[in-house]
């Protein structure tokens, strides 16, 4: 049994207690630095603790091991064997997707016991210390804090080594003495609840006959863990340059609403969050906006609702260049929110996100510390070029083209959509969109053809409705919501009549989920030929669910399990070549090379790698790109 606690959970934080089930090793902590006091034959104890056991069983224990190594340097490496590890965060992912998995959840929900009392007593103690040094000149967690970056409105839970530090230092006339032992005890506790967990989830695993499943999931940790320990290039030089001009598109646009809502006799003003009920009641009232309504009734200004009205209303209205105003306010202030946060990870030229695989109800992961899985890439805030490859080296990504199009033409048999994913050649050029599009926008379409140019260029604006259209039809949404999204009237009827092996699939799915309250995701053959992973289905309130939502699952959370196996069975050959996977986003690997490795044979035999990885019976192709300046070069 393994657990630690640390002084934070990002990468200026370090290991200052470790509970095992031979022994608990608690450090003294410098009040200044937060960085641990650590004698050497603790090392050695530890060290050798691990080895000799046969099973390493924690909760996260990723976290553990990448906090360990930080703590106790690149030697720890050494004594680590990820054959022995057992994770009951995987495990309670695989026995159910939708519920909360931290510890004290699990062991409400499985063993019938609350947590919370030692919890509680906990944190009113480690409140308590807090209040007792905060004019020592000790450093406090909190968000102004440099040197606890991740430090949140839970920030004390970062502080969990100041009251023994207390006790030690103030002694025992000032503090009290159950202040000493208050996080050790708190530690020895989870690890016996972790290890009753284990024994339950375990049980459960082997009796839904998924520990196949459970045991692949287990490879991906020893990737994670080298992608978090190696971080992702950043130039904070590229990143204040972008902040200053976002700064200035964001007075821009400042200016303009202002001076707009002038004409109207109304002195506006702006938010930096580009929300609020005068900004709503000067859009409705003022300007006479329609706008959608959200649950509540009231007109919404959400983008969705703004890029709908802006439809009606001219390049140069009044009412057009409000609106697009406020949205390129918005926009540039997320950015710039995005870009500050950057900042404060900083490190030794790189970030160092946290990956938690099991971070969603689906497959796909969650990022914080910072928070890297939404990187804008769009033509008008790229914020991928504050990213890119430290001196010496080059990064390339690899990307599951269409993946989450191709998977539900090739498992329906749709052969117009497999054919178009077989054929690069014309009118379609492999394009799904463009082959929706000659039958959604025939004319346009037929015209675009007869004069020989492109129809994503001649008509983008067409071209991107069917694309939002494609996926909201994919992903089984209702048939208004398809109607409106195309911008056509009975485009869901026509698409459903063109594709009906699609629409039998998707329908087959969602009976599969009111039957049994979970979807699966495609069985890898590779893995266990009979299951996939099972996907739990929120049900609302009144027992039903939302239509597009099983398919979603099912798709989405099938190409999330097909670029885990491909990383897993990949990443042998990427570290024989000398570089190492950096990041994950979506359906894109990102992988790191030293220069002096590089050649271009490079890419292709991980290209190959990766388009041979066919558990789940679906071909997938792969696009890859490099980058020596910056990401999205």
């Amino acid at each position: 049994m393994l657990d630690t606690e640390t002084t934070g959970v990002d990468v200026f934080s370090r290991v200052f207690l470790v509970a095992t089930n031979k022994k608990v090793f608690e450090w003294r902590v410098n009040t200044k630095t937060r960085q641990p006091l650590i004698p050497s034959n603790d090392r050695e104890e530890l060290q050798s603790i691990l080895i000799n056991s046969d099973l390493i069983v924690g909760h996260n224990i990723k976290f553990d091991y990448v906090m360990l190594v930080r703590t106790l340097g690149e030697e720890f490496r050494r004594c680590w064997d990820w054959n022995k590890v057992e994770d009951t965060l995987i495990a309670s992912h695989l026995v159910n997707s939708a519920s909360r998995h931290n510890l004290t959840d699990l062991v409400k929900m499985y063993l019938g016991v609350d947590m919370e009392e030692a919890e509680e007593e906990l944190r009113q103690c480690v409140m308590s210390c807090r209040y007792l040094v905060k004019d020592l000149g000790w450093s406090i967690a909190c968000r102004t804090n440099p040197l606890t970056p991740s430090a949140s409105t839970e920030s004390w839970r970062q502080d969990y080594w100041i009251p023994r530090e207390a006790w030690l230092i103030l002694g025992p006339d000032k503090v009290d003495s159950s202040w000493e032992s208050v996080c050790r005890n708190y530690a020895e506790c989870d690890i016996q609840a972790t290890f009753a967990i284990w024994k339950r989830l375990t049980q459960i695993i082997k009796d839904k006959k998924l520990e196949s499943i459970y045991r692949e999931r287990l490879r991906l940790l020893p990737i994670i863990a080298e992608m978090e320990l190696s971080g992702v290039g950043f130039s904070p030089e590229r990143s204040f340059e972008m902040e200053k001009d976002l700064t200035l598109e964001l007075s821009r646009n400042k200016r303009t609403m202002e001076a707009l809502a002038k004409k109207f006799g109304v002195s506006l003003k702006i938010p930096v969050s580009g929300t609020s009920n005068d900004l709503r009641n000067f859009i409705v009232g003022f300007l006479n906006v329609k706008l959608k309504k959200t649950d509540k009734g009231r007109p919404s200004i959400c983008r969705e609702s703004l890029d709908k009205a802006l439809e009606e209303f001219g390049d140069y209205s009044f009412e057009g260049l409000f609106l697009r105003a406020l949205l390129k306010y918005r926009e540039a202030a997320v950015a710039r929110e995005y870009l500050r946060t950057y900042q404060r990870y900083y490190h030794n030229n790189r970030l160092y996100p946290s990956l938690d695989p099991c971070g969603t109800k689906t497959l796909r992961w969650s990022c914080r510390n910072p928070n890297q899985q939404n990187v804008s890439k769009r033509e008008s805030i790229n914020l991928r070029k504050v990213f890119g490859p430290p001196e010496g080296f080059v990064w390339y990504s690899f990307d599951a083209e269409n993946i989450e199009l191709r998977i539900p033409a090739f498992e329906s048999g749709e052969k117009e959509m497999i054919d178009v994913f077989n054929s690069t050649k014309p009118p379609y050029y492999g394009s799904y969109h463009l082959l929706v599009a000659s039958i959604i926008w025939e004319k346009e379409f037929e015209e675009c053809l007869r004069k020989g140019v492109s129809f994503k260029q001649e008509y983008p604006q067409l071209y991107k409705w069917t694309k939002n259209g494609n996926f909201a039809t994919i992903y089984g949404a209702s048939e208004s919501t398809i109607n409106k999204t195309f911008h056509k009237e009975n485009a869901s009827t026509i698409i459903r009549q063109r594709f009906q092996k699609l629409h039998r699939l998707s329908q087959s799915i969602f009976n599969f989920a009111m039957r049994k309250g979970y979807v699966e995701t495609i069985p890898d053959k590779d893995v266990d030929p009979y299951r996939g992973y099972p996907l739990v289905i929120p049900f609302s309130q009144s027992g039903g669910i939302k239509p597009g939502v099983p398919f979603n699952y099912h798709i989405q959370g099938t190409a999330c399990w097909w670029i885990c196996r491909a990383m897993v069975e990949t990443y042998p050959l990427i570290k024989s070549l000398g570089a190492k996977i950096i990041l994950q986003i979506h359906d894109e690997i990102l992988v790191e090379v030293p220069k002096h490795l590089d050649h271009p044979e490079f890419p292709l035999k991980i290209k190959s790698k990766l388009e041979s990885v066919s558990g789940i019976g679906i071909p997938i192709k792969i696009g890859w790109e490099r980058y020596e300046d910056y990401w999205g070069d």
